[in-house]
């Protein structure tokens, strides 16, 4: 059994660096850029969501992430990410956290 675990969000104090700081005129332009990134974030996932789906992936949600599940050994799981893409498609999802 394979398991793959890809995180929807962060905490905020995370993604943002704020926490006990004072937020000035600026932090509403970090909001933004966050809300850019969160929105290619999610849409990757969403596509990623679809071809494991379609290719017998089981799909659970957490508080922040998606864990699939699927009965192959990890060397197998691996192999069929990287001929689906998925693995292209997570990197550019955790270069952009």
């Amino acid at each position: 059994m394979t398991e793959l675990i890809i995180p929807l969000y962060y905490k905020p104090s995370w993604e943002l660096e704020m926490e006990g700081k004072e937020l000035d005129t600026t932090f509403a332009n970090q909001l933004r850029e966050l809300g850019e990134r969160l929105k290619t974030r999610l849409n990757t996932i969403a596509e990623i969501h679809e071809i494991l789906l379609e290719n017998g992936w089981k799909a659970f949600g957490g508080q922040y992430e998606i864990t699939y599940y699927k009965d192959i050994p990890m060397e197998k799981a691996e192999q069929e990410l990287k001929k689906l893409g998925v693995h292209e498609k997570l990197a550019k999802i955790e270069a952009q956290s």
